[in-house]
């Protein structure tokens, strides 16, 4: 926390004596310390890569913009979402729901909607039939 701002003689702010402030953070308390379930924790571990260091821990009620990110970031982080979970959140929702518990919500609920849309997987061959055995099937056609 800065208890003033330093600004120059004409009223600009100051940028040499800024950097040279010393910043007290606060302790944040809050007032449930429930544990991350495992959206929520996977999806730490996301912001955790793409934010900046700040020393504050990152809680269900952390905002990712508070906590240093931009839009660049937003962006990476729907990549990564994407890559993980192979479902596409827009960029206007995750800007919409900043905070890790929100964020998760939004993941949680795109991918049960995503996973309900999907046609179930085919059902694979047994091994022992020529439609399972691909060697024995490309021995036949030879």
């Amino acid at each position: 926390v800065i208890d003033r701002i330093p600004l120059t003689s004409s009223g600009k702010v100051d940028r040499t004596a800024l950097g040279k402030l010393e910043i007290h953070q606060r302790q944040i308390t809050t007032s449930t310390s429930g544990a991350l379930n495992i959206v929520e924790m996977k999806l730490k571990e996301l912001w955790e890569g793409l934010l900046p260091v700040t020393g504050l821990p990152i809680t269900s009620r952390s905002n990712f913009f508070d906590l240093g990110g931009n839009s660049l970031q937003i962006l990476r982080l729907q990549g990564r979402i994407r890559a993980i979970t192979t479902v596409s959140i827009p960029v206007v929702h995750l800007f919409q729901c900043s905070t890790l518990s929100e964020m998760a919500q939004l993941i949680g609920a795109a991918t049960t909607a995503h996973r309900a849309s999907s046609p179930p997987p085919l059902a694979q061959a047994p091994p022992n039939t020529i439609l399972g055995d691909r060697n024995r099937y490309s021995q036949l056609l030879r």
